[in-house]
């Protein structure tokens, strides 16, 4: 984890072509590679890198994309947290 992070602050991994892209008008579930929320055994693995590759991965929040730049603290009061 460690390298991963030094090589970010490098700004070198940026220039790499990203693994996994977002579409933020689609729902998490309606990408190209479906979005999960989190690491489980269950959910299988939709890509895998070698050690030493530089990458870089997009992703939505955590919530799924329903914390808008709004500055609208009804947001967070409003989050449905069953996605």
């Amino acid at each position: 984890m460690l390298n991963l992070v030094r090589r970010l602050s490098t700004g070198t991994s940026y220039a790499a072509k990203p693994l996994i892209s977002v579409d933020l008008n689609r729902s998490p579930t309606h990408q190209s590679i479906p979005l999960h929320n989190r690491w489980h055994l269950d959910i299988p693995s939709v890509i895998c890198v070698n050690r030493g590759d530089i990458f870089h991965i997009e992703c939505v929040d955590w919530t799924g994309g329903q914390i808008e730049n709004n500055d609208s603290a009804n947001d967070v009061k409003n989050v449905d947290l069953t996605h």
